[in-house]
């Protein structure tokens, strides 16, 4: 896994008030994150591309907290075929829009009885301390790539990241 950030403090010397974060994935997958104390919209939304649809989570709706649209694109001939690269064809599809209906659960209060649970019944809970050290450890990486000015920062791979 590797990591680079950009950022840029505003107002305290040293410390960024809005970055942009890049994480490259072992199997080539990417994640970006943007972070801004001082962006005047309060926004917690991640955004997952699959092949098929894209799901769109937003902390911040109350009614509309997950959307699942189905959209992407159709590829149709051989794209591999770099001998016709001319005979295929990339089609955008753009069709319904499913809302679930969930619902709302405390986040923090969900973390702590699942905590409480694993730990009542003996059993290793969901996240653990090395789920939160990798958390750490990527965090390290995006203030190592800050101080590097954007370089990218790569980690030590032991297990899962």
């Amino acid at each position: 896994m590797a990591v680079s950030a950009r950022g840029q403090a505003f107002i305290q010397p040293g410390m960024e008030d809005v970055v942009f974060l890049t994480m490259e994935f072992p199997d080539g997958k990417l994640g970006h994150v943007h972070v801004s104390w001082l962006d005047p919209h309060k926004v917690r939304r991640l955004t997952l591309v699959g092949s098929n649809r894209m799901v769109v989570y937003d902390d911040v709706k109350v009614d509309w907290r997950v959307q699942v649209f189905d959209k992407g694109v159709d590829v149709l001939g051989h794209p591999h075929d770099h001998d016709n690269l001319g005979e295929f064809q990339m089609q955008l599809r753009s069709g319904d829009l499913l809302v679930p209906r969930i619902d709302f659960r405390e986040p923090l209060r969900l973390e702590c009885e699942e905590l409480v649970d694993a730990i009542r019944s003996g059993r290793k809970p969901l996240t653990d301390g090395h789920d939160g050290l990798r958390v750490v450890r990527v965090l390290e990486a995006a203030q190592r790539s800050l101080e590097l000015g954007g370089e990218r920062v790569d980690l030590a791979v032991t297990g899962r990241v």
